[in-house]
C-alpha cells in the first residue's frame, strides 16, 4: 500500500511544469500529476495538507464554513481523477494581513498543528490498513514541493512519528521523503 502526504501552500500562483520520475515526465499542475499516472508510484490514499490561511476573504459565517472554502478553493487546483481516494484537510496556521481597513489575524500554536497532523495522518492510514488487512507493507510517500515554511518541517516530522506508530501493527513502514 502506497500513501502520498503533500503539504501545500497556496496553488493560486503555480503555473504547469514539467515532472519527472525516472524515465517519466509529466506536464501538470502540481506533482499529483506525475504521482498519479505513473504505476510505479501511484498512491491508495492522498493526504493534502493545507493551512485555514488560505482562505483571504472575511465573509464567512464560523470555522468550518472557512475551512469548507479553503478545500472547495484547493479542489479546485487537483486537476486528477476524481475516482481517486484525495482527502484535504485543513489545519490552523499563522499570518496577520491587512485588507483594507480590516486585520485579519490566524493564531496557532505550531505544536498544536503538528498533533492535528500526526492524529489525522494516523487515522487516516490506519484506517486504510484495516481496509486491506493482508497487505503487510506501508509505504509513504511525503512531497514537500509545495509546502512553504514551518508547515513542511511540522508535516515531515509529523509523518515519521505515525509511521512509527503505525508499524507497531506489524507493517513493514518505508518512509519516502521528496522535493522536485
Amino acid at each position: 500500500m502506497r500513501v502520498a502526504i503533500l503539504p501545500w501552500g497556496d496553488p493560486e500562483g503555480w503555473k504547469y511544469v514539467e515532472y519527472c520520475f525516472k524515465n517519466e515526465c509529466v506536464e501538470g499542475f502540481s506533482t499529483l500529476s506525475l504521482l498519479t499516472s505513473s504505476p510505479e508510484i501511484r498512491p491508495n490514499l492522498i493526504l493534502i495538507y493545507v493551512l485555514d490561511t488560505l482562505y483571504n476573504n472575511v465573509e464567512h459565517t464560523n470555522y468550518e464554513d472557512l475551512t469548507s472554502r479553503v478545500r472547495d478553493k484547493v479542489k479546485k487546483y487537483l486537476c486528477v481523477s476524481e475516482e481517486l481516494d484525495i482527502k484535504i484537510e485543513v489545519l490552523p496556521g499563522i499570518m496577520k494581513k491587512r485588507k483594507k481597513e480590516l486585520e485579519i489575524i490566524f493564531r496557532a500554536n505550531p505544536n498544536d498543528t503538528r498533533l492535528k497532523l500526526l492524529h489525522n495522518t494516523y487515522l487516516r492510514i490506519l484506517e486504510k490498513i484495516n481496509a486491506e488487512p493482508e497487505n503487510n507493507t506501508l509505504e509513504i510517500l511525503v512531497d514537500t514541493t509545495h509546502g512553504v515554511n514551518y508547515f513542511t518541517i511540522l508535516t515531515r516530522e509529523a509523518v515519521l512519528e505515525a509511521s512509527a506508530m503505525l508499524a507497531t501493527h506489524g507493517k513493514n513502514v518505508k518512509v519516502l521523503v521528496f522535493n522536485s
